[in-house]
C-alpha cells in the first residue's frame, strides 16, 4: 500500500493549508485533550476509530432523515479526527476531492466511509490478537483512504473545510474552563 501522502492528485484544500489544520489540531489537543496525548499509540488508535464508528452510524442517520447540516457537522468532526490521527503518526494528511460529487451519491459515500471505519476497525483488532501484519502501513493506508472518501463527502456537501474545522474547534474550546487560550 503506498502512503496517501505520496499521491499526486489534486486536494480538496491547498497541502499548505491541511499542515496548518494539522498544526491548528496539535495545539488544540495539546491544550483541551491532554488526556487523549497521554494514551499510548494502540489506545488512542483505538479511540479515534471509535470515533470513526460513531461517525458512520451518524452520517447514515443524517443520509436517511436527509439531515445535510448533521452531515455537515459529523463531517468536520471525521476531518477533526483524522488530523489527530495523522498528528498521532507523524504523517502530512492529505485530503483529495472527487470533483462532481453530489448528494445523489452521498449514500455511496457514507457506506466507503463506514468501509474505511470497519478496516481500520479491523487493524486495531489485530494489534490485540497479536496478528502479523504491518499495522503502522495498513493505518496509513486506511487513514489515506478515509480522508479521499471524506474529501468526496465534503465537496458533495460544498464543505468549506478550513472555515468548519477552525469554527468547530473554537466551538469544542468554548466549554472549557480554560477558555480563551490562544490556540492557534
Amino acid at each position: 500500500m503506498n502512503s496517501f501522502a505520496e499521491r499526486s492528485a489534486p486536494s480538496a484544500i491547498q497541502d499548505k493549508d491541511m499542515l496548518e489544520l494539522q498544526r491548528s489540531q496539535l495545539k488544540h489537543d495539546q491544550l483541551f485533550h491532554p488526556d487523549i496525548l497521554a494514551l499510548r499509540v494502540h489506545e488512542r488508535t483505538v479511540h479515534y476509530v471509535l470515533h470513526f464508528a460513531k461517525y458512520s452510524g451518524r452520517l447514515i442517520e443524517a443520509e436517511l432523515s436527509r439531515d445535510f447540516d448533521t452531515a455537515r457537522l459529523v463531517t468536520v468532526d471525521a476531518i477533526i479526527i483524522s488530523l489527530a490521527f495523522c498528528n498521532m503518526f507523524n504523517i502530512k494528511a492529505y485530503m483529495p476531492a472527487k470533483a462532481g460529487s453530489t448528494r445523489q451519491d452521498f449514500g455511496t459515500l457514507i457506506k466507503q466511509f463506514a468501509i474505511c471505519s470497519g478496516r481500520m476497525a479491523k487493524t486495531a483488532e489485530s494489534i490485540d490478537h497479536l496478528e502479523a501484519l504491518n499495522f503502522r502501513v495498513d493505518l496509513e493506508g486506511q487513514i489515506g483512504d478515509m480522508l479521499k472518501v471524506i474529501g468526496q463527502i465534503s465537496s458533495a456537501l460544498s464543505l468549506d473545510v478550513s472555515s468548519a474545522v477552525i469554527a468547530r474547534l473554537d466551538e469544542v474550546e468554548k466549554k472549557s474552563i480554560f477558555y480563551p487560550i490562544n490556540s492557534r
